[in-house]
């Protein structure tokens, strides 16, 4: 019946103030509150009728897609999102990894939901759904599988998707945003680069590995950005070998 407080340093507590009787703090039954009894029935039957809850969703993203705790939970941390996510990965059929897409939502998609959120004059949290539709990340993601375009490619179709609403195969057709896989035209433009910079060519050969990048580089925008980075970096080591040797 009393108040007490509690001194750190003491690690002891201490009497504050009094009262003549229980009553005084109120500690009495409620008469209109009847006694609540939940059986263990009813705790299991509302238990069972709970959603996934984000923290059992991100351990089954981090087991069944593979993503990385970090990114499971950023998923799994909004219905809206994880429900978009999954729709997305289910759509592709594999065709592309669900890392991928968490990385692209996390990168590219949680941009234009900001944005949404930022027009609306709310958080973006509070956005009842992510403002990019399913099918047509679906058609982009896919155009990234099938090695159609780049990943700098997909960012750019992805800003002009954002800003005209069109699909993304349309705007692929019209831009001419094809990306360029074939290994002939590839090895035309890298040893195009190669030719150009001899001097850089011999520093690589004495050691200074960092020169691959450059040529890289120097590829990449001599062919506007639309080769295969994967090919243009396996070519360019063939290359560079068959030239040392």
């Amino acid at each position: 019946m009393e108040t007490r407080g509690y001194d750190p340093d003491a690690d002891a507590g201490f009497s504050q103030r009094s009262k003549e009787s229980a009553h005084d703090y109120r500690y009495f039954p409620e008469p209109d509150m009847p006694v609540l009894t939940v059986s263990r029935e009813r705790v299991e039957a509302v238990r069972a009728s709970l959603p996934e809850l984000p923290e059992a969703k991100a351990g089954r993203y981090v087991a069944a897609f593979g993503l990385s705790p970090g990114d499971a939970q950023t998923m799994a941390s909004h219905s809206v999102y994880a429900s978009w996510f999954e729709c997305v990965v289910e759509g592709l059929g594999g065709g592309v990894p669900a890392r991928t897409v968490s990385a692209f939502f996390q990168s590219e998609v949680l941009r234009a939901v900001r944005q949404a959120a930022e027009r609306l004059g709310v958080a973006p949290e509070d956005l009842s759904e992510v403002p990019v539709a399913i099918d047509a990340v679906v058609s982009l993601l896919t155009l990234l599988g099938k090695g159609t375009l780049s990943q700098r490619m997909v960012k750019d179709v992805f800003d002009e998707m954002i800003a005209t609403g069109k699909d993304p195969d349309v705007i692929v057709r019209e831009k001419g945003l094809v990306q360029i896989s074939d290994d002939g035209a590839i090895t035309t433009i890298v040893c195009k680069v190669l030719d150009a910079n001899p001097a850089s060519v011999a520093d690589y050969f004495n050691g200074k590995e960092k020169m691959l990048t450059f040529f890289v580089g120097q590829a990449m925008k001599l062919g506007q950005g639309k080769l295969n980075p994967g090919k243009v970096n396996e070519l360019l080591a063939a290359e560079l070998l068959r030239r040392r040797s």
